[in-house]
Order: structure tokens, then sequence, then C-alpha cells
């Protein structure tokens, strides 16, 4: 039995930050806020350069980029 793919599947979401402003946001943080973790930067992001990132999506981008371990919460 085959299902119903939606047409919009696969494309380019509507939230989608452009690769420019992505590479902007990561500097940023490489200067000004390194040692940050992904909450306190995303906020600081907002509150002096006026740029609104979801810390959840800094966060995957600072981990991918090697700028942060995510940390295990201990036993």
């Amino acid at each position: 039995m085959r299902g119903i793919i939606h047409r919009l599947r696969g494309g380019i979401g509507s939230h989608r930050i452009e690769e420019e402003q992505k590479q902007k946001i990561l500097g940023l943080y490489r200067r000004q806020y390194e040692g940050f973790g992904p909450l306190l930067a995303s906020e600081k992001l907002k509150e002096r350069d006026k740029i609104k990132v979801c810390d959840e999506t800094l966060r995957l981008w600072l981990i991918k980029e090697g700028l942060w371990k995510p940390r295990r919460r201990g036993n």
C-alpha cells in the first residue's frame, strides 16, 4: 500500500536561514561570544546585535563547527 506524499516534501523550508546570515552569526560567536552556551549566545545576539536565532539552531551549528561540545547530564 502506498501513502500520499505532500508536494512540498524535500523543498526548502520557509524558516530557513541563508548561508550568508549563518556565517555572519558564527563569525560573531567566534569573535564575541566564544565560550558562551547556545542559549546565552542566542540571547546576546538578540540583545546586542539585533539578530534573532533559535538557541537550538545555534546549538546544532556550533556542534557541527566544533565550537560547542554537548555535556552529558551526570548520573
